[in-house]
């Protein structure tokens, strides 16, 4: 059986319910093919989205995109879509596309959308949040479907991330380091971390602590006793001296002892380069030919062979000169650091 919910609620709910007090306890990216989808004709997985795209042309259609079984906790929030749908407008006449949840037999749109309203979202990806209140403690799927007269009125529906958020009445975040990315060794300097309360209940006496990864040492931390509303952000100095020429990351973390949700009690990394209390010089000669042959893992893109290291040595702090031609003295230099490209010999 199918039924529908106006979107209307989601916005209706949103307004009671801050978003500041939803975590994602379930994601999908599709940054790597997932396991468990479903996927009918023209619906395929690209690196970074789900993707639904008009070729082949198919007259009639009816294409849907299934999830595998999600079970959801007790405190359930909603599901949130970053999408954009793209439409070959001169095409359109009666297309359709929809999002709903499947519960049993049940099976409940949440979003439907006509096709002849033009494309929606941007390019990059726009949210789109649905409320998933009701189906709390239950396992559900969710579909993706589009039908209707031809594949032709598309370009494509891009899906490029797909998360479940839960609720929580005590939750601290701790979001981000911020300080130097480069000290000298015995130099004493302060990173902040920024902890969010993103829970409905104000918080007060709990630990900020930094840590590093290389040692997994705790470096300092501070007492806070204050309290920290909910929505409310708060910056925590801890100073730290540095005894040991290294590269290493920091983390921050948040201890609190009624915390809801401990998965977000520690911030990504922030990368710190320790260096010696002298100076040296490095050269960096480009020596290649300026073609692009160098897959960027991150990106998937392709990029000119000196472009990695450049990144590498910036990101570390590390000072350097940089050159096309090759000086004829390199006394003055205690490194060099050569790219030479892809060449074809005949």
């Amino acid at each position: 059986m199918i039924k529908h919910l106006l979107f209307l609620v989601s916005t209706v709910l949103a307004v009671q319910i801050p978003l500041f007090s939803q975590m994602v306890c379930w994601e999908e990216s599709f940054e790597e093919t997932p396991e468990g989808w479903t996927l009918q004709e023209n619906w395929t997985f690209i690196p970074g989205s789900l993707y639904m795209y008009y070729y082949p042309v198919v007259a009639n259609y009816d294409f849907s995109a299934l999830s595998p079984e999600i079970l959801l906790p007790s405190n359930t929030g909603e599901l949130v879509v970053s999408q954009f749908l793209s439409m070959y407008e001169p095409n359109v006449t009666t297309e359709k596309s929809q999002i709903s949840v499947i519960s049993g037999q049940d099976e409940t749109v949440l979003w439907l959308y006509e096709n002849k309203e033009g494309s929606w979202g941007a390019p990059e990806g726009s949210e789109l949040r649905l409320p998933l209140y009701e189906y709390a403690g239950q396992t559900i799927q969710i579909r993706f479907r589009s039908w209707g007269p031809t594949t032709d009125a598309w370009w494509d529906w891009s899906i490029f991330n797909v998360e479940i958020t839960a609720l929580y009445d005590n939750d601290l975040l701790a979001s981000a380091v911020y300080g130097p990315t480069r000290i000298k060794v015995n130099e004493t300097a302060t990173w902040e971390i920024k902890v969010t309360n993103t829970g409905l209940n104000p918080q007060s006496e709990y630990d900020v602590r930094l840590f590093s990864y290389r040692s997994g040492e705790l470096l300092g931390s501070v007492y806070v006793n204050t309290t920290l509303n909910p929505g409310q952000s708060g910056l925590y100095e801890i100073p730290w001296t540095a005894t040991v020429v290294q590269n290493t990351c920091l983390y921050g973390v948040v201890v609190t002892q009624n915390d809801d949700y401990l998965v977000n009690n520690s911030t990504p990394s922030h990368f710190l380069r320790i260096e010696p209390d002298e100076n040296f010089s490095i050269l960096f000669w480009d020596n290649d030919n300026g073609l692009e042959t160098v897959e960027n893992p991150e990106s998937g893109s392709l990029e000119e062979s000196q472009e990695g290291l450049l990144k590498a040595l910036n990101y570390a702090g590390i000072q350097y000169d940089y050159t096309h031609s090759l000086p004829a003295d390199l006394l003055s230099y205690d490194a060099v650091i050569s790219t030479l490209g892809c060449y074809c010999y005949s």
